[in-house]
């Protein structure tokens, strides 16, 4: 089976012609190291909550689409652990092909009963810059820890080890109160 977390979603629609929009790349201002806790339940134990939107996230500035960016990969993660795609699909517009491949890519492994144990993306680095008249480009270094996709009964169907460093683009757009994801791209 291929890679199944969102980096290697990434990475292939990039291969496959999803730009990355801008050329010019941010040099990131800030080094810092962010390490999100892992919901672990099976698929037949209870859900947890999906992470809360963190109040600088709701900011309409450049240091609030950081925060938005690194929310929706703490999203991504959720999504992939629980199968619910639901809070993933509210922060993306409808347009954004690696929003939609992954919001797919989940709802297809949740309805085999699988889902993601152990996901972390962990933000090495970000650094936001104004991006063209729809929002932001925030440039960040990330990273995959170990994971293995699990069945209902908690048996190991597939394993994915870590990633390197990958450096990608997330775009952000203003939708006027809020923060939209329309497209994110691998920077190479």
């Amino acid at each position: 089976m291929d890679r199944f977390c969102v980096i290697g979603v990434v990475l292939a629609l990039a291969a496959g012609g999803c730009s990355a929009g801008a050329t010019e790349e941010p040099s990131p201002t800030t080094s810092r190291s962010v390490v999100t806790e892992q919901p672990t339940a099976t698929a037949s134990e209870t859900v947890p909550a999906p992470p809360e939107i963190p109040a600088e996230a709701k900011e309409m500035t450049e240091a609030g689409a950081d925060a938005f960016a690194r929310h929706w990969f703490d999203v991504v993660e959720y999504a992939y652990a629980t199968g619910n795609t639901e809070p993933l699909r509210a922060l993306a517009e409808s347009e954004c092909e690696i929003c939609n491949a992954s919001i797919a890519e989940i709802e297809e492994r949740a309805q085999q009963g699988l889902i993601t144990q152990g996901l972390n993306i962990e933000v090495l680095t970000s650094a936001a810059a104004p991006g063209d008249n729809r929002g932001v480009v925030v440039t960040m270094t990330v990273r995959e820890s170990d994971s293995r996709v699990v069945d209902a009964d908690g048996e190991v169907q597939e394993e994915s080890p870590a990633s390197g460093q990958i450096a990608v683009n997330v775009y952000v757009a203003n939708a006027g109160t809020e923060w939209q994801l329309f497209e994110i791209g691998v920077i190479t």
